[in-house]
């Protein structure tokens, strides 16, 4: 009787060891990206207080969505209680892919991608969807390094062809922008290289000698830089340049096979 009442004890025992317990450590949760600096905070409100920050990129493990705020973790947190948690941040902060990136994609698994493979892979809101020119575009509003970032997809025959973000620097960064220009030219040189070409174009020359007021004459529309790059599948180009006052930087990627149907299809493309 000992004998038999043993195996159940030992069979129990293994079942709750091998089964039961390594579903408190696996399978629950998501990993999730902090899209601009996010607040942690200590209670499931705005008002609570602040006990942590997330980086742009940050990756964390969510779960116990409650009145649209996860319970945030580490990344490696293996046990699914709630008293574990770091803290809490609003759904909405924290997506499923990592901020737009000139690093992260490589484009050449990208191009030729349908509509529908584009819309499985995108995790940020899809503001508008439209036929124009011959081309169907998806455009997306997320964030790249920080900023608030419109992405726009462009297809032909369901086909991707190219990409571009468009970016509108902040008052933070206004005063600022061509040193973020300048920072964005040297992420997308250690990636492809020295560009093909690279210019300053000057609609007035009141600040072209005084370079530490470049960042003015964006602003003022006095100013627009750009430069190119191309890689073996990939054309490359960046731009800064001012609207209503307010910098913008748009970064384009074209499938170099398809150019000269992009060159085609908009017209006064060009360098």
């Amino acid at each position: 009787m000992f004998i038999r009442n043993s195996r159940v004890y030992y069979t129990g025992f293994f079942f709750l060891l091998f089964f039961i317990y390594p579903l408190t450590l696996l399978g629950w949760g998501e990993l999730r990206y902090a899209q601009t600096t996010t607040n942690i905070r200590a209670e499931r409100n705005a008002k609570s207080k602040i006990i942590g920050k997330l980086k742009p990129g940050e990756k964390v493990k969510v779960d116990f969505l409650i009145d649209n705020w996860f319970a945030v973790f580490e990344e490696n947190e293996t046990l699914r209680k709630e008293s574990k948690a770091i803290g809490y941040v609003y759904f909405s902060l924290l997506r499923r892919n990592p901020p737009y990136s000139l690093t992260q994609t490589n484009w050449e698994n990208m191009w030729g991608l349908g509509v529908s493979k584009i819309k499985k892979m995108e995790d940020n809101e899809l503001i508008k969807s439209e036929y124009l020119n011959g081309s169907e575009f998806l455009i997306y509003k997320g964030f790249f390094d920080s900023h608030e970032c419109l992405t726009s997809y462009r297809f032909v025959d369901n086909k991707l062809i190219q990409c571009s973000y468009l970016i509108t620097l902040d008052s933070k960064y206004s005063d600022k922008c061509f040193q973020e220009y300048e920072k964005h030219k040297k992420t997308l040189t250690n990636k492809y290289g020295d560009p093909m070409t690279s210019r300053e174009d000057w609609v007035n020359y009141q600040y072209r000698n005084r370079p530490q007021d470049w960042d003015l004459a964006i602003k003022v529309g006095h100013l627009r830089c750009k430069s190119m790059w191309s890689s073996k599948s990939t054309v490359v180009r960046i731009d800064i340049f001012s609207k209503d006052y307010k910098p913008i930087i748009s970064v384009m990627h074209f499938d170099k096979k398809r150019l000269s149907t992009i060159k085609k299809l908009t017209p006064g493309w060009g360098f």
